[in-house]
């Protein structure tokens, strides 16, 4: 648009301007609000926007008293909206298969710390009918249907009635009813419709006459309406825990701590993980092409099987959103471009001869690590993102610096930094952008068969082991991690076999360590992590090996030789 400078059509141009600056604000606002409401920043921390989801959701110290187990692995399969009032909010769908989901219902049917100092209950509160009453809901016109839905009647406020019955606990319902104000529910907006506390807090004072009684008939008949439903989803889980019969809820505790689930729901005594547990989010615009973003907000793939953090085995759920509300957050974080140009090295990309790619194509498979943890066509580990097709994904100027300074671009970032001579790397780089190879879909590592490896140990040493060699040398050095299926035939050495490990000195284990398999006539796939991780800390995973194999590197490379 091109403006006349007459002082009419200049006071028009000045207005559009601002219109377009308001409006821009306006979205911006409304994209922040919305990743408030979601709770993105509750694992994304790099965004600088606080959420207010945890003041909406329940709190799971008590699950095993609230919720049915058999409605909740439904539920974590194929979670639905079930508070109406909390706007855009909503349980996202983890991808959880039904092992998974499995392990989460026996950590959390054993969740039931009780809220303390809860007065005696009313007498009568608690006796069991033989059958439901026929009766109407207690005062349904003027209480229950006021907020509450039933059937397709009723308020659009609060949860569905019709669901009551085989979603929660029967004894549960019956206490709420009677005190939910005593009830660490914080998104709970239930009025006390039967009783009230008295001044001292000690005993419950009617409001309606004849309140246990109402509690004890309503609360029967919610749970009659139930019953069929109730009954199928109880033999799911039975059925369920005949075919994973080796799931237990201590896996399930792990789990619920690789989803950080306590970022959003509270729980006693398990903490959230703060920084480091998502990508950041101030450099989305700079590193992915808008296409694929708006792609993966609305339909969320799996990028890194193993977790955003190799091993955690984190997740990003899908909010199931919808078309306007995706395209909002996918303006907002294509403006996020954190990364300084003066720290970036500019490269455009040049088409490369078909000698070429496949000069580069061998020297992936055969010289560099890069497959050690990523994938390309059929070829490579399941660390990293899959490297077909990646330019889809990528935007040039991020991946040529992704490769060439990985400590600039990502400085959290587990991948090591790889000395590579200028023509390499261009070389590297041109080939991966050309190359067109079919990407299948990238599957998820179970939950289950793998455990979750968090970064919390008895020292540093360990730590670094779980964080940087267990996922292809196992745990505990048995050679068994995830990634060594998906590397195989290339078979990790197993750090905790005594025999082959004796006859290796500390000084080779350094070496491989700092440089990477290539250095001692192994598989390139090791990849080196000298420029990652200091020589104290290397040493102290020479240190750790040696406590797995139990045993010391051959008697003439040790420091302190005996004296005869």
């Amino acid at each position: 648009m091109r403006c006349r400078y007459t002082s009419l059509t200049r006071a028009v141009c000045w207005a559009l301007v601002l219109r377009a600056a308001t409006c821009l604000a306006q979205n911006d606002s409304y994209a922040e609000g919305l990743i408030s409401r979601l709770g993105c920043t509750n694992c994304h921390a790099s965004q600088a926007i606080a959420s207010t989801l945890t003041e909406n959701i329940p709190n799971l110290s008590y699950a095993g008293l609230r919720y049915n187990p058999a409605y909740l692995l439904d539920f974590l399969q194929n979670p639905q909206n079930v508070r109406k009032h909390i706007g855009p909010a909503r349980m996202p769908d983890f991808r959880l298969d039904e092992a998974e989901a499995l392990a989460l219902v026996l950590f959390l049917e054993a969740q039931d710390q009780r809220v303390s100092s809860w007065p005696t209950y009313p007498s009568g509160l608690d006796r069991l009918a033989k059958e439901a009453s026929n009766e109407a809901l207690v005062v349904e016109d003027e209480t229950c249907l006021s907020c509450h839905s039933m059937n397709g009647k009723g308020g659009v406020f609060a949860v569905d009635l019709s669901s009551v019955g085989h979603r929660l606990q029967e004894d549960w319902v019956r206490k709420y009813l009677a005190a939910p104000f005593l009830f660490d529910v914080p998104e709970t907006t239930m009025l006390a419709v039967f009783f009230e506390l008295s001044p001292d807090r000690r005993r419950f004072i009617e409001i309606l006459p004849d309140a246990a009684d109402k509690i004890h008939r309503l609360t029967r008949r919610l749970f009659f309406w139930g019953r069929h439903e109730r009954g199928i989803l109880e033999r799911r889980l039975r059925d369920a825990k005949a075919s994973h019969h080796h799931v237990t809820a201590e896996t399930g505790k792990r789990i619920f701590r690789s989803q950080n689930c306590t970022a959003c729901h509270f729980h006693h005594d398990v903490q959230p993980f703060e920084d480091g547990f998502a990508p950041d989010l101030t450099i989305e615009g700079f590193r992915v092409r808008e296409e694929w973003l708006a792609d993966f907000i609305k339909r969320p793939s799996t990028i890194r099987p193993s977790g955003c953090w190799p091993g955690w085995g984190n997740r990003m759920p899908d909010f199931r959103l919808s078309d306007n509300k995706t395209q909002t957050l996918t303006a907002y974080l294509m403006d996020q471009r954190a990364v300084p140009n003066e720290s970036l090295d500019i490269y455009f990309p040049q088409d490369l001869t078909a000698f070429s790619m496949e000069k580069a194509k061998t020297l992936l498979e055969e010289k560099l690590s890069c497959l050690g943890c990523h994938r390309l066509g059929d070829v490579g580990g399941r660390i990293g993102p899959n490297l077909s097709s990646i330019r889809d994904r990528l935007n040039p100027l991020y991946m040529f610096n992704q490769i060439g300074r990985t400590r600039t671009v990502s400085p959290d970032a587990i991948m090591p930094q790889i000395s590579l001579r200028p023509r390499t790397l261009e070389l590297v780089f041109n080939f991966l952008f050309q190359q067109t190879i079919g990407r299948d879909s990238t599957s998820q590592v179970s939950l289950v068969e793998n455990r979750p490896l968090f970064p919390e140990y008895a020292s540093v040493r360990e730590d670094d082991y779980r964080r940087y060699c267990a996922l292809c040398h196992g745990r505990d050095g048995d050679g068994d991690g995830f990634n060594a299926e998906a590397i195989f035939p290339v078979k990790p050495t197993v750090h905790s076999d005594s025999a082959t490990m004796s006859v290796r000195p500390d000084d080779t284990l350094f070496d491989g360590i700092y440089a990477g398999g290539y250095i001692l006539n192994k598989h390139p796939f090791m990849p080196p992590w000298g420029l990652v991780l200091s020589r104290e800390r290397i040493r102290g995973l020479v240190a750790y090996i040696r406590e797995l194999c139990g045993c010391q590197g051959p008697e003439w490379s040790l420091d302190d030789l005996p004296t005869e």
